[in-house]
């Protein structure tokens, strides 16, 4: 975080200090990094199940409930940025202005979602494509929102062609470990997501240990 508008916030210890240490850090250190260094941040509770190299200074938008499914807001989850971007210099600034360590959502997507349509002066970012960012629609990243995650986990059975029709506008699938964690993961792919696309997309992984969502 030296030489960034974030470098106080850690040198006067605030950030340590912060009820929700481990997220702000996290909220922080993606921010430092790719402005500093550029390229892809991505959350570890997603699974990539196409080619990410055609992305260039894009974030990926979500809803935060049912009701909203025409006004987005941003998600932190997955980003990609070129070093020194104006987006990431300006979220900064606004989080080192905002930060209390107090509330755990106080300087995420909110925040990024602020910072958007301030340096864009756009009142929504659904749709968002200017010459040096992209607002992709959910389906890229989230083709289920943190409010569905029961659809990651049937009740019902899922047959593969309704598997490959959640997923198919999809680079990425979001898992939300924050919700999802305790949910078992144990080799049944008509009742978990991850059980149909981690053996294809990320094997190692899915079988070093099978058990919770987080393996």
């Amino acid at each position: 975080l030296k030489d960034t508008p974030l470098e106080e916030l850690e040198s006067s210890g605030k950030l340590g200090r912060s009820k929700w240490k481990m997220t702000h850090y996290s909220d922080a250190l993606r921010l430092g990094l790719l402005y500093k260094f550029g390229g892809f941040y991505s959350d570890l509770d997603a699974v990539t199940i196409r080619s990410l190299r055609g992305y260039k200074n894009v974030v990926g938008s979500t809803t935060k409930d049912a009701a909203a499914t025409t006004r987005h807001h941003v998600a932190n989850g997955e980003l990609q940025f070129q070093p020194r971007h104006r987006l990431l210099l300006h979220n900064m600034v606004n989080f080192a202005s905002v930060f209390l360590g107090q509330r755990r959502v106080e300087v995420g997507p909110m925040l990024t979602t602020r910072s958007i349509k301030e340096l864009y002066n756009v009142s929504d970012v659904s749709g968002l494509t200017a010459p040096d960012l992209t607002v992709l629609d959910p389906e890229v990243f989230f083709p289920v929102r943190s409010y569905e995650t029961e659809k990651l986990w049937p009740t019902a059975p899922s047959s593969f062609l309704q598997w490959k029709e959640m997923f198919e506008n999809s680079s990425m699938v979001h898992f939300y470990g924050s919700i999802t964690e305790k949910w078992e993961v144990d080799r049944q792919p008509a009742h978990q997501a991850y059980s149909i696309l981690a053996p294809r997309y990320c094997p190692i992984s899915f079988g070093s240990k099978i058990g919770r969502a987080h393996v």
